[in-house]
């Protein structure tokens, strides 16, 4: 995946989250932890990228974790 479809991805993702969170009443800045689970570790800096638009410079960053399982053309779960 190219880093610019990457990027869209995990924008739509947060978006997503953000958009389950308001229909439960609640925020992105109620958000606690964000765990990652990337297929392949060449979207890590544009993970951490996407998610400063959302979030800004909070530390820690979210837990990022390289794994195998996925549903089919998805390359970020979160």
């Amino acid at each position: 995946m190219n880093i610019l479809l990457s990027k869209y991805v995990q924008r739509a993702a947060i978006k997503n989250l953000s958009a389950v969170l308001e229909a439960a009443g609640s925020s992105l800045r109620n958000v606690v932890k964000i765990n990652v689970f990337l297929t392949t570790m060449d979207d890590f800096a544009p993970m951490n990228q996407v998610y400063d638009e959302f979030f800004g410079s909070i530390n820690p960053k979210p837990v990022s974790q390289l794994c195998r399982l996925q549903l089919e053309g998805s390359g970020l779960d979160l």
